[in-house]
């Protein structure tokens, strides 16, 4: 009989999953009970998912912190109903050294789902037309090399904190600084690269038992891609060079002036309050701190402390 196991987490876990399946003897000896990812649960599935997670006897996790709100699939709330289970906590790839101005806006659909550009949010409240703010947050020098490296070298240790402090299988800060700037490793802040994520399925399968074993390449969390913007690619001296576009959920190519021309629609549809609130927030805020560098704004990086440290789930 096989070994049902699981691995509980972000849109990370199904990829990590199919990932260990991709080992033949791991795939002889284990059966998958899906989860689709704690960001997409229904509260009506819960018990009944709860249920067949409960039988796992292999249970892979994430760092789940928000037991309002993701229970009985966070940390916690899992160790209880997975008692008897072996718990093994694996990375949560959380980066956004790639792009410093990308954040979410919750129920606030833009041309690529909640994600948007800080920077095209500020001209958009500044009343940019959609050309100036195109022209002005995607110039090589819209963003400093300094806040650019600041925002690099704080999300690298916030990552390098977060592995060591829960002590997980697979830790890839390492990873990230050594090969980073030689290849894109992010697609965004939460979708890691198949290089990424092949570290984490040879840590894995070594593990638990099947290292050296042959396996398939490992895939990436695909999706959506977000090419880092010129200035990022200046300041970090990338040794690779990304086209100027975008890739949207399904990976339907999106050029960089459909993008803002689209973003734009979207503010402007939206309510202006709500979008207000959003600059308000630790990215939004730094990022309109930067761009209004001598424009009578304020000082360079000055959300950069707290910027992402709750963000550990």
């Amino acid at each position: 009989m096989k070994r049902p196991f699981t691995v509980i987490g972000n849109c990370q876990a199904p990829v990590i999953a199919q990932n260990l399946l991709a080992c033949p003897a791991f795939a002889a000896h284990h059966e998958l009970i899906p989860f689709p990812g704690v960001h997409l649960l229904h509260p009506l599935d819960r018990e009944t998912l709860a249920a067949e997670i409960a039988k796992a006897d292999l249970v892979l996790f994430q760092t789940v912190v928000d037991r309002g709100l993701y229970a009985p699939f966070d940390s916690e709330s899992l160790a209880t109903l997975c008692a008897h289970a072996e718990l093994v906590r694996i990375p949560n790839v959380y980066f956004d050294g790639y792009t410093p101005q990308v954040f979410a806006i919750g129920g606030l659909q833009g041309p690529i789902a909640e994600l948007h550009d800080a920077g095209l949010l500020f001209g958009f409240l500044r009343d940019w037309s959609w050309e100036e703010a195109l022209d002005r947050t995607f110039a090589p020098d819209a963003l400093s090399a300094d806040y650019c490296r600041a925002r690099w070298d704080t999300s690298l240790r916030l990552l390098a904190e977060r592995e060591e402090q829960y002590d997980v299988v697979g830790p890839v800060a390492g990873f990230i600084a050594e090969h980073g700037r030689r290849e894109l490793l992010m697609h965004h802040y939460n979708h890691p690269s198949a290089a990424v994520m092949e570290q984490i399925q040879q840590s894995l399968l070594a593990h638990l038992g099947f290292g050296g074993e042959d396996r398939a390449a490992a895939k990436g969390v695909a999706g959506t891609s977000f090419a880092p913007h010129p200035s990022v690619q200046v300041a970090l001296s990338l040794d690779f060079v990304e086209p100027a576009g975008f890739l949207v959920p399904h990976n339907k190519p999106l050029a960089t002036e459909d993008y803002v021309r689209r973003a734009f629609e979207v503010f402007a549809a939206a309510d202006r309050e709500q979008l207000t609130k959003a600059m308000e927030r630790p990215i939004p805020r730094d990022i309109s701190d930067e761009l209004s560098d001598g424009d009578g704004g304020t000082s360079l990086i000055s959300g950069l402390k707290g910027c992402w440290a709750g963000r550990s789930s």
